[in-house]
């Protein structure tokens, strides 16, 4: 059987071979309709192109690095899917890696990402400045922060409003009775670390609520360390200063609290109430059904994807950086006992 070619593509299409090298480098605007026809042309006849000959022709290597924060997060694999959603139909494949919240290991897998000659960059950051990007930003290579922002940054950005829908989550605790309310806390020295602490804060000053400094608890953003943290403070305080409520600043940090809850036969909302910063579960079976905002992880992903998108097509275009905020949305449920 002969090789598939570019030419036979577009004769199966109805189409110029202009086209279909069109939609197979994503270089240039082609109608939906005809987008569809020549990949489904493409998937029957399991064409493959050749990578190294059309990045030699392009100045492309049809990659895209993602830089993630840690792999055991499914809220961070959700984003890795929806930015995989926009870019894979066009050609392009995701170099994904994790910086386990460490600068000097991003440092180092955006070091591998320029040798790899990337096309762009998605970025889960934990540096405090953009400088760490410059020299993508020097070649034209377009980076698109995501989750976290970093301040004064001058890349685009796509992110929830941390702070607002933390305040959403301990106004909701407020308006329930409860006045002893714990925070699971994420490291300062990162950006959503900082804002969803700030949010908490600012519903309690609000209310006129002091902060009481035992029942700020350290979680790190990690399943295990809240859980330690957590169990610590339980066990030397009596059981009349419990906090009546615990606000969770990301998911992980609320498993590591009910890993506590239940190892102390405690119940949720029962004997302590618990809502969180992102979706525990989704299923029907799982039970309480916590209270929770909704990152919409998965569209800021997409969203991403469309801007690395715009931004490749135009290359070496000047344009102004944008911020994209995607609104979390507030998810009632049954965690939250009224007193």
């Amino acid at each position: 059987m002969s090789k598939m070619t570019i030419k036979m593509i577009a004769n199966r299409a109805g189409t110029s071979t202009a086209t279909v090298s069109r939609v197979i480098n994503a270089n240039y605007p082609v109608s939906d309709e005809l987008r569809e026809r020549i990949n489904k042309v493409i998937k029957e006849t399991s064409y493959r192109p050749n990578a190294i000959a059309a990045s030699i022709r392009t100045q492309r290597s049809m990659t895209i690095g993602m830089i993630v924060s840690r792999f055991n997060n499914p809220l961070v694999m959700k984003m890795v899917l929806g930015v995989e959603s926009v870019l894979e139909p066009e050609g392009y494949q995701l170099i994904i890696s994790s910086s386990k919240n460490d600068l000097q290991k991003e440092k180092k897998v955006i070091s591998s990402l320029q040798d790899r000659r990337v096309d762009a960059v998605v970025a889960v950051s934990v540096s405090k400045s953009d400088e760490i990007f410059k020299s993508f930003v020097e070649n034209g290579i377009p980076v698109v922060i995501v989750d976290r922002s970093i301040p004064n940054t001058r890349l685009d950005v796509v992110v929830n409003d941390d702070r607002a829908a933390t305040y959403k989550l301990a106004r909701h605790l407020l308006d329930n009775g409860h006045t002893r309310i714990a925070v699971l806390k994420g490291n300062d020295d990162i950006v959503i670390g900082r804002e969803r602490f700030q949010g908490f804060v600012q519903a309690m000053e609000e209310a006129g609520i002091p902060i009481e400094p035992k029942y700020q608890i350290e979680g790190e953003f990690q399943r295990e360390v809240a859980y330690q943290r957590t169990l610590e403070l339980f066990r030397h305080l009596p059981r009349e200063e419990y906090p009546t409520a615990v606000l969770a600043c990301n998911t992980l940090m609320a498993e590591g609290f009910m890993q506590m809850v239940y190892e102390l036969e405690l119940r949720i909302p029962q004997d302590i109430s618990l809502v969180c910063y992102g979706i525990l579960s989704s299923s029907p079976v799982f039970r309480p059904r916590i209270v929770c905002v909704d990152q919409r992880t998965e569209d800021i992903g997409m969203a991403a994807g469309r801007l690395i998108l715009e931004r490749v097509r135009g290359a070496g275009d000047d344009y102004d950086s944008v911020e994209q905020i995607i609104e979390a949305r507030f998810v009632d449920g049954d965690s939250v006992m009224r007193i």
